[in-house]
């Protein structure tokens, strides 16, 4: 994991699910209580040196796959990248959740801004933490054969198929 995770989940996917379990649909008339206080914000002075890093790892050839957690924090991105490969993730979020002082599924759905999941050789490894030096970067797993995604945090872990990541996310298509 490149970048910063902060608790910044105002107006978030996860807040919106939230909501809509207690009942509540988007009506306009109606406050809004799971819209949050804190929505993610950008520092451009901040991001910089971190996509000038990630520049420089891509162009030494060290970088194997890379995707944002842009809508839904990192959940939704890592359910993503197995379903668009042929590859499973073995991942334990439960350190860099407690570093960053949030729960787990405040750590899981922020949508903080400037970060980024990669994926690298595990020959490349110090190369590539090499041109994050001084900079956010964790290690939080990695990939495998399987088509599956297995989360942990700490000694909680979950599993899912790649096949009903699938389904689940088609069932949600037009729901919006």
């Amino acid at each position: 994991l490149i970048g910063k995770t902060a608790d910044e989940l105002g107006a978030s996917e996860y807040y919106r699910y939230l909501g809509e379990c207690d009942g509540l649909g988007p009506d306009p008339s109606r406050p809004q209580p799971y819209v949050g206080a804190t929505p993610p914000t950008v520092d451009p002075q901040r991001l910089l040196p971190l996509y000038r890093a990630f520049e420089s790892a891509g162009n030494a050839g060290l970088l194997r796959s890379a995707a944002t957690p842009s809508l839904g924090g990192w959940g939704p991105v890592l359910a993503r990248c197995v379903m668009a490969s042929e590859f499973g993730l073995d991942v334990d979020l439960g350190d860099v959740a407690r570093r960053a002082e949030m729960s787990a599924d405040r750590f899981l759905f922020s949508e903080s801004n400037g970060r980024l999941l990669a994926t690298v050789r595990p020959a490349d490894r110090e190369r590539f933490e090499a041109c994050f030096e001084g900079l956010p970067l964790a290690l939080v797993g990695k990939v495998d054969a399987r088509a599956r995604l297995k989360l942990s945090f700490g000694d909680q872990s979950h599993a899912w198929s790649s096949a009903d990541l699938s389904r689940a996310f088609k069932e949600t298509l037009g729901d919006d």
